[in-house]
This record gives C-alpha cells, structure tokens and sequence, in this order.
C-alpha cells in the first residue's frame, strides 16, 4: 500500500468508453486531480501509439488542460475516424505529462475503437425432418454488419446425436 501525499496536486488518467467506427462517435478519457486542488494548475494531454493509426483511425490531439482552483476533472474528447474495412479492434493510446505542479499518479491508458465492419454469420435451422427417407433439413445462413464487399463461409454438418453417412448425407458447401 501506498500513503498518496494530499499536500499537492495528485494526477491520474482514466477511460471513460469505448466507441465503435461510425463516423462521429469519440472516445472519452477522463484527466483528473485530486490531493492540493486550491491553485490553477496545467497538464499535457496527448494521443500517441496503440495499434490504431493517427490520421487514418481518430484525429491526433495534443493539448494543454487548465484546472481552476477547486476544479477536479475534465473529460477529453478524440475523434473517431470512420471506414469500411474489415479490422481487427484497435487501440488509441492517451497520456499525460508536463504538470504545472503535483505528482502524475496514472499517466498513460487505452482506449478501444470497436471495428464495425466485419461480417457477422449466423445459422438456423428452417425446420425439422422425420427419418423417413425423402425428408430434408434446411438451415438460413444470414450475414449482417460489414456487408459491403464480397465474403465466403464454408458450412458443414457435424454429428450431434445422428451420425453422418448412416442418417444424414454429410454436406461441406462454401456459400
């Protein structure tokens, strides 16, 4: 355990949430101070790393925060940029630095930006089938959220309680 100095300014960086790519949606990270608020005080704030990238992802920041006196937290806004590609979640990196006085407790944190875009397939069963020979099983494969360029998904029968080749034809089709 640590015993935190309530004598000056104590800083820390937090996430306040995640955000997907639609266009104008942001992350919110949270700059607060807790400890000696009685003076105006200034800290650095900038976006920087992660696996997400400047420019092409969100909109770089850098900035300069200014507390009043009594004044505990500010939240900082990052905009998202929004795409139509398929991508693996990405992170935003946001820290801070270069307090005008006290001591930075929590300088750095990640932020996700939830991709959109990828496909999301799902299968149901149309209806059920006695074993009388003639009989056939339908399912309903769907595909929804990032639908905009081609996709394939291969589908195949697996066991369960009926064996493949004795009461079901197997079957591996690529849609």
């Amino acid at each position: 355990a640590t015993i935190l100095d309530n004598d000056q300014a104590l800083w820390s960086l937090a996430v306040l949430n995640s955000a997907d790519e639609d266009g104008g949606n942001r992350l919110a990270f949270s700059v607060t101070r807790s400890g000696d608020i009685t003076q105006t005080a200034t800290i650095d704030f900038k976006t920087a790393g992660g696996t997400a990238a400047a420019g092409v992802d969100y909109t770089l920041l850098a900035q300069t925060l200014t507390f009043a006196a009594g004044e505990t937290a500010k939240v900082v806004w990052v905009d998202i940029l929004g795409d139509s590609n398929p991508e693996p979640n990405e992170t935003v990196v946001g820290s801070i630095a270069n307090a005008s006085t006290g001591t930075i407790i929590t300088g750095s944190t990640s932020q996700t930006i939830l991709d959109n875009d990828q496909s999301l397939w799902t299968v149901a069963a149309v209806a059920n089938a006695d074993e009388d020979g003639g009989n056939h099983l339908a399912f309903t494969v769907t595909r929804a959220g990032g639908i905009n360029l081609a996709a394939t998904i291969d589908f195949t029968t697996i066991g369960g309680y009926a064996t493949a080749g004795i009461d079901y034809t197997p079957v591996l089709q690529t849609l």
